[in-house]
């Protein structure tokens, strides 16, 4: 019995170990478009490190920096993370621009939205990049 219990109590020891709160991800460009039009042949096989806490509900590393809920009086960023997508971005409340990532943890898929709409600047930009899981975020 004692064994049996020992080996119960070890197997759920590895399991916990196993799991992870945080996501580590590799991500690679592989198409986009602007408009106005914009060449975006430079981002071909740039790389990008995503880091995801699914405990705390935020990024804490990105590109873009880290996200997390909060509201300010001119910024509303958002995380939100469900089963099948990993969304963060923020909105300027003035309407001039606006950022959403967008990841579908089924096919690792992330696409990168970016809005802008001021005096000096109109347009989009879209970036589509496929993910992998990695261990850290060490350069390869």
């Amino acid at each position: 019995m004692k064994k049996l219990l020992g080996i119960v109590v070890l197997s759920l020891l590895f399991n916990t170990q196993s799991y992870s709160q945080i996501l580590n991800l590799k991500c690679t460009f592989n198409s986009g478009f602007a408009v106005p039009q914009e060449d975006l042949s430079s981002k071909k096989g740039e790389v990008q490190f995503y880091k995801i806490d699914f405990k705390n509900k935020i990024i804490i590393d990105s590109p873009s920096g880290p996200f997390k809920n909060f509201k300010t009086e001119s910024k509303n960023q958002y995380v939100k993370i469900d089963t099948d997508k990993i969304i963060f971005g923020y909105h300027i409340k003035n309407g001039t621009h606006s950022f959403e990532t967008e990841i579908n943890r089924q096919t690792g898929q992330l696409e990168e939205s970016a809005y802008f709409n001021s005096e000096l600047f109109k347009g989009m930009i879209k970036l589509n990049y496929l993910c992998v899981k990695t261990e850290s975020k060490n350069k390869f």
